[in-house]
């Protein structure tokens, strides 16, 4: 076909090129497929005998392993059809109480978080520990840890059920402040 590139092994198409998509190892057989940088030989790796698939590893011990940092700087990560890791960060320009993060309750009761928290100066700053957690119609909210470089603590939390929805809310003692939040883990 034009356009294509295919490969051949033992007479049947191994690897195909099209410009609508890229097939490797298209009959299934054991055969590896490795991407390398500058730096690293298995940037990439697939793992043909045990279906692996590898980031920075040659051997890759589960269905998806990465070495190395990783990030998520915005967007979650799902386990298990569980959100388990979140992360955001919101501008807040007023001292209103704010909506910063929701799960649904039909998916757990509870969530860990942990919120850092700059204020209008840039020179005071918060870091908290929250688990939020929900029982029938109304939720309830915990420190377990607060540290904070100004006088005071500047952050309230509270949280509520509205529509199937578990909501964390933060209040801040001032105007114009930065908070990143990073949902730990949803708990059963």
């Amino acid at each position: 076909h034009e356009g294509e590139l295919i490969l051949n092994r033992a007479g049947a198409t191994q690897h195909q090129l099209s410009p609508a998509s890229v097939i490797f190892n298209d009959r299934g057989i054991d055969a590896d497929f490795r991407v390398e940088t500058d730096n690293q030989t298995h940037t990439l790796f697939i793992h043909g005998e045990n279906d692996r698939v590898g980031i920075s590893t040659s051997a890759p011990s589960h269905t998806f392993t990465a070495e190395g940092d990783s990030a998520i700087t915005s967007g979650s990560l799902t386990i298990n059809s569980r959100t388990e890791f979140t992360g955001s960060s919101v501008s807040l320009a007023s001292t209103s109480k704010t909506i910063i993060d929701t799960y649904s309750t039909s998916t757990t009761n509870m969530a860990k978080y942990t919120i850092h928290g700059i204020d209008n100066t840039n020179s005071d700053r918060e870091v908290a520990e929250v688990i939020l957690y929900h029982s029938g119609s109304e939720a309830h909210t915990t420190r377990t840890f607060t540290d904070y470089t100004g006088t005071t603590s500047f952050m309230a939390f509270s949280g509520s059920v509205s529509g199937g929805d578990t909501r964390l809310h933060v209040t801040c003692t001032n105007n114009n402040n930065t908070i990143t939040i990073m949902r730990n883990s949803l708990l059963a």
